[in-house]
């Protein structure tokens, strides 16, 4: 097998070799989740119970649950007692710090990935600068989905649907037009 780095950007080896441009995530995010899929078709009575069914075959019975949280509480317990917390946005995510290095690196990732969103949302969004209709409205509050969801399902950006989400706290008939019934829903 030649070695990982020879196989071309968007290939998921690629990215296993440490190439990070969007291309190899992408191949990466796909090859994991047709994985994912492929494994969650497993007969149940053949998943490995544990932390790897509920890694690897999203299993979510009592046994791979409890043995998940175990696996958590340890993983917290070890990197509180690590003095050598690298610090960016890993020392945000793994090590629960948030010294200003730390929050900037978590500002500057969540940025990233908003504008990247943004971005892949504009082509589809042919209602950009529209006024919202009800059935929009109900898409928009629904829980259930990312606003990447909702954006591709109403032809609207991801932004949109961000601002108009945020909207919905600050206005009643808003809540009202999107079938909410309640500030807490």
């Amino acid at each position: 097998m030649p070695p990982k780095s020879s196989y071309p950007h968007g290939h998921y080896l690629r990215y296993g070799a440490g190439c990070r441009c969007d291309l190899c995530r992408r191949a990466n995010r796909e090859r994991a989740a047709a994985d994912l899929e492929r494994r969650k078709e497993t007969p149940f009575e053949a998943i490995p119970h544990g932390v790897k069914g509920y890694n690897h075959y999203g299993c979510r019975c009592d046994r791979c649950r409890k043995a998940n949280s175990e696996r958590v509480a340890n993983e917290a317990a070890r990197r509180s007692s690590s003095r050598d917390i690298p610090h960016g946005v890993d020392g945000f995510n793994n090590y629960n710090c948030r010294c200003d290095i730390c929050r900037e690196g978590k500002r500057a990732e969540s940025a990233d990935y908003i504008r990247r969103a943004q971005a892949e949302s504009l082509p589809g969004a042919k209602k950009r600068g529209q006024e919202w209709t009800g059935p929009e409205l109900e898409l928009a509050a629904r829980k259930d989905l990312t606003a990447k969801q909702v954006a591709a399902m109403v032809g609207r950006t991801v932004s949109g649907v961000r601002n108009v989400r945020s909207r919905f706290s600050k206005e009643p008939q808003l809540r009202a037009l999107a079938g909410i019934s309640d500030p807490e829903d």
